[in-house]
């Protein structure tokens, strides 16, 4: 289950970058590999750089990563 940490902060995994809290470790460390070294909001599967924690969280949703 995934929910705002602002929300429920009972979360132990917690992203930083898009205040979103995980319940499962291994989702949250898939979230985490997500995000770029650079930029937080640029994918590091793709390249693309989002504006904003809720735009890259909607680039992961609608964007397959093989």
């Amino acid at each position: 289950e995934i929910s705002t940490s602002q929300k429920n902060p009972s979360y132990a995994n917690n992203c930083d970058h898009c205040k979103i809290g995980f319940e499962d470790a291994t989702l949250y460390d898939l979230h985490r590999g997500y995000h770029g070294y650079d930029n937080p909001f640029k994918c590091n599967r793709c390249g693309e750089t989002c504006s904003s924690a809720v735009a890259f969280n909607l680039h992961l949703w609608r964007v397959k990563h093989d």
